[in-house]
């Protein structure tokens, strides 16, 4: 197909542009875009400054395909794996996609955790991620594309700025002085003196 029509995928991608199926999902946008945040994607320099590839003829609209800008700390968390990427693609596309797993997930019971079950995890990790980004990603809603939806129908939608925040949860996950203190400060006693020693 692309030998014949212009040698290029944007040449295929504008022959079906006009399809019914194409037309619904945007399709001829969302190839733009995915080819653009290839060619212009975002990396860390040898000095661990974040930038896009190419930064010299980046299009100056470079925040609709590949989001608005993440704080440094955020994008060193995800060079380390700290934090995975499919909760930050939820937040920055403002979208959840589920694909049809490979039995096809037809039960009612499956659709009912999808839908039901897996939403409070989902809101608990989005309010959590939320408090720590900038205010713009704290007021959006979150939309949850099933395989088993048409594409046109009502989506269920999560509503960052709706959500409790985990302030209490964020305070218990720090541990202060009085739980750590003695024993790191045994340790440091113990460091101290063998550097000490030696020197």
């Amino acid at each position: 197909m692309i030998m014949s029509m212009g040698k290029s995928g944007y040449g295929v991608v504008q022959t079906y542009a006009d399809e019914p199926q194409c037309r619904a999902i945007k399709y001829l946008d969302r190839y733009m875009k995915a080819r653009l945040a290839i060619k212009h994607h975002v990396i860390l320099d040898k000095d661990g400054k974040v930038k896009t590839l190419d930064v010299d003829n980046v299009p100056i609209d470079v925040h609709d395909f590949i989001s608005s800008r993440l704080s440094d700390e955020i994008y060193f968390y995800l060079s380390k794996g700290i934090i995975g990427p499919r909760l930050l693609n939820w937040i920055t596309s403002l979208e959840i996609i589920e694909s049809q797993p490979v039995d096809n997930g037809e039960s009612p019971e499956y659709h009912n955790l999808i839908r039901e079950k897996l939403r409070p995890a989902r809101e608990a990790s989005l309010a959590v991620l939320s408090t720590t980004m900038h205010r713009f990603y704290q007021h959006k809603k979150i939309q949850l594309r099933c395989w088993w939806e048409e594409p046109n129908s009502a989506h269920q939608e999560i509503a960052i700025a709706e959500l409790e925040k985990p302030v209490s949860l964020l305070g218990s996950w720090n541990a202060h002085e009085e739980v750590y203190g003695l024993e790191k400060n045994k340790y440091w006693v113990r460091i101290s003196f063998e550097f000490n020693v030696e020197s």
